[in-house]
């Protein structure tokens, strides 16, 4: 009984810690987030996932000699995208935590376009 105890608990223990790191919040309770800060907060996981799309393709590429242009250039793309919507969303806002949340991220881009394209 103990053990199975346990075990519950560190997949509990993980679940909400894969939530966390993964969203940046939990799944339940810590307030109401405004609709500004959850746009901005998708916004991060798209770019996250393009991210992980660049380097999935430069991996494939490196290790299978396959071409994998256009994935890359639809990574770059799509962060692209993201960081037009991220500063629109900029232009709109009044909260000043998204503004600053908002710069932080279009400075992430930022670095990542400069890596993607020297």
């Amino acid at each position: 009984m103990k053990k199975v105890f346990t075990i519950l608990v560190i997949l509990l223990v993980g679940y909400f810690a894969y939530q966390f790191l993964s969203g940046g919040k939990l799944p339940f309770g810590g307030g109401s987030s405004s609709p500004d800060m959850e746009k901005l907060s998708s916004l991060r996981g798209e770019f996250r996932a393009a991210v992980r799309e660049y380097q999935t393709a430069l991996k494939t590429a490196s290790v299978s000699g396959v071409d994998t242009t256009s994935s890359v250039e639809a990574a770059v793309a799509k962060a692209t995208r993201i960081k037009k919507e991220v500063q629109k969303l900029l232009t709109s806002t009044t909260d000043n935590e998204v503004k600053k949340e908002g710069q932080d991220l279009i400075n992430e881009i930022d670095s990542f376009l400069r890596k993607a394209n020297p």
